[in-house]
């Protein structure tokens, strides 16, 4: 099939452009790149679309970074395209460190600004077929997942690639027999980078194994993206038992124990990307499978101060608030203390009142010092089986370890908790004559 009929199918197969839309060149001026926008100047009549192009200049290579924008200038104005030039010091951007990195970063940045600012449609990029095979060696060679073994695909977002299904081969063909110019970057020929090492040198040997590689790859690609939009279904179903806030998410641990662990770190991989924008590595999600599995509070430290909890209950991922400390001793009658968890309002009182927003003990408590303060260790309390360790009394009682650190509790200056509302009441042996009240109006911090 001749490259442009080719081309022309790619794009209707894969929907890539639809008709009335415009379309930006990321142009180089490389072959792949200007093989891509002399084609589809060729089929905008045909298709009804639109074509302009744009190259970012990265100062990278001297004389040859003006030489290729001469020549896209050139290129462009013989077609008639209208094209988008602007000049980026990517050396100094980067500080010469993963420059490699950067300069995607800023060219992609450059492409979007361009789209938005001329109300264009699509980004067309100039990878081929050759290129897919390339990166998923890469990306196999470095350690990768599902995504990574089916390589990039034809369309992401507004970003596409008309040259999917062909090889570097049809380019040249389809440069030299029309006499069209092009430039070569001399760092493609640079070994020390690793894509070109696996272009220079692994891909000639596998090509003497299969002749056609591309071929092969693409068909091995397509049934990979198959399985992965198969296995999307389940990760949508694990998703709908996850709980999202502003700043991260929640699930009970039950629910991810019943999950296949490839969902279920997938399905962690998913939620984190939606609250972060960010990926996890393999070691990561490894981690936070572990915590999930273990049966006490574990703590994993993510990127971007993002941290995964697990409790007895729950797996907590999100940025987690530092605690402010708070004790407060309460030193005459009648008195109100604000809290981060509500209001405590003590009073002395000649009958034991009772309720659930109420605890009542006797006056000579006070004594001992009375203090509305967040738990500490050491902390004791009275119950009708005798005294216990409050920490252990909140562990049987399951409440997890992320929302023991915020509990508020009543307690005395020798470390008996007396009350802590909505959750546990000392059992107060004495009687007395007067009683010290306490009534409680809840906030929103206990609750979270």
């Amino acid at each position: 099939m001749e490259l442009e009929e080719k081309i022309a199918s790619t794009i209707k197969k894969y929907k890539l452009i639809e008709p009335g839309e415009t379309v930006i060149c990321a142009l180089s001026g490389g072959p792949d790149s200007v093989t891509m926008t002399h084609v589809l100047n060729r089929l905008k009549g045909r298709l009804n679309f639109n074509v302009v192009a744009a190259h970012l200049n990265h100062m990278l290579r001297g004389d040859e970074s003006e030489r290729d924008e001469r020549f896209v200038r050139d290129f462009c104005k013989d077609l008639g395209i209208k094209l988008f030039v602007e000049r980026r010091n990517i050396g100094r951007i980067s500080g010469g460190r993963n420059v490699e990195a950067v300069a995607r970063r800023e060219r992609y940045r450059f492409l979007e600004e361009i789209r938005k600012r001329e109300r264009a449609d699509r980004i067309a990029v100039g990878h081929t077929s050759s290129d897919l095979v390339e990166t998923v060696i890469f990306n196999l060679v470095k350690g990768t997942g599902l995504k990574g073994i089916r390589g990039f695909l034809p369309r992401r977002g507004n970003v596409i690639r008309p040259l999917f299904e062909v090889s570097r081969r049809e380019v040249e063909d389809y440069l030299m027999e029309r006499d069209i110019p092009f430039q070569l970057d001399s760092s493609n020929l640079e070994r020390s980078i690793s894509r070109n090492l696996i272009r220079l040198d692994v891909v000639p040997v596998l090509r003497r194994i299969n002749p056609n590689l591309e071929e092969t790859f693409l068909k091995s690609c397509e049934n990979l993206r198959e399985v992965e939009d198969f296995v999307k279904r389940y990760i949508n179903d694990a998703l709908s038992l996850f709980t999202f806030s502003d700043d991260g998410f929640s699930v009970k641990l039950e629910a991810l124990r019943r999950l296949h662990p490839f969902i279920l770190k997938s399905s962690i991989q998913e939620a984190f990307r939606r609250v972060s924008s960010e990926s996890l590595s393999s070691a990561k999600l490894r981690e936070i499978e572990r915590i999930v599995n273990e049966r006490e509070f574990k703590r994993v430290d993510l990127k971007g101060g993002f941290s995964a909890v697990s409790d007895q209950l729950y797996l907590r991922v999100g940025k987690l608030k530092r605690l402010e400390p708070f004790s407060f001793r309460v030193e005459r009658l009648p008195s109100e203390v604000k809290t981060p968890s509500g209001t405590f309002e003590l009073f002395l009182s000649d009958v034991k009142l009772e309720g659930e927003d109420t605890f009542c003990f006797p006056e000579d408590y006070a004594r001992r010092g009375i203090l509305i303060r967040r738990r500490e260790p050491g902390d004791w309390i009275r119950l009708r089986s005798g005294r216990r360790k409050l920490k252990r009394v909140l562990i049987d009682l399951k409440i997890p370890k992320t929302e023991r650190d915020r509990l508020i509790a009543v307690a005395t200056g020798d470390g008996e908790i007396l009350w802590i509302p909505n959750v546990l009441k000392a059992y107060i042996i004495r009687e007395g004559k007067r009683f010290i009240c306490v009534r409680f109006k809840g906030g929103t911090e206990n609750a979270d």
